[in-house]
């Protein structure tokens, strides 16, 4: 039979000395597995459900948590990637095609670990999709180029600033060690 059926089933008692409530539960049931389902013929006993504790509101010290509204969280303004990556072709002087190239010379590679940089700390962008933006590059070659910047913010005592615009254009002006 094509249609679907019902039955009564009770629920199972574990043999302590809680109070039996039979609770009947509609299940639907189709065609041949009826019977299967049916097989002991008789109802099946389940504990009653415990009742939730009451909340210990009377406590002395205790009080509720505030609930947080949407207006309550201050959101910081994420930028695009298109944004970033215009700002630190003008902070740097780097065309931004040559930024997405393959190009190793050194005043490129500079331009793009700003930018990774820039990208990592300014948006939401995940490290994959930077390294998609920057050439198809893999997400560890943007954390090494992080790690990169941070490390040179912090030998150069550069003072980090919550404007990409004058982060780029500090990270530029200084002079990094290495082969830069």
């Amino acid at each position: 039979m094509s249609g679907f059926r019902t039955f009564e089933t009770s629920r199972v008692s574990f043999g302590d000395n809680r109070p039996k409530a039979p609770v009947v539960d509609i299940a639907l049931v189709r065609g041949p597995h009826l019977n299967a389902a049916t097989k002991l013929g008789r109802p099946i006993q389940a504990p009653a459900a415990k009742p939730w504790p009451e909340p210990k509101i009377s406590e002395k010290g205790f009080i509720p948590p505030k609930p947080v509204r949407p207006e309550d969280i201050e959101q910081s303004p994420t930028r695009t990637a298109r944004h970033l990556m215009e700002i630190c072709s003008s902070a740097t002087g780097v065309a931004v095609f040559d930024i997405k190239s393959e190009r190793r010379d050194p005043s490129t590679v500079k331009a793009r670990q700003i930018f990774c940089w820039l990208a990592i700390r300014f948006s939401d962008l995940s490290l994959t999709r930077t390294g998609n933006l920057v050439g198809g590059r893999d997400h560890s070659t943007v954390r090494h180029n992080e790690c990169r910047v941070q490390s040179v913010i912090k030998r150069l005592n550069i003072e980090p600033s919550d404007c990409p615009i004058a982060m780029a254009q500090r990270l530029w002006a200084a002079k990094w060690p290495g082969r830069h």
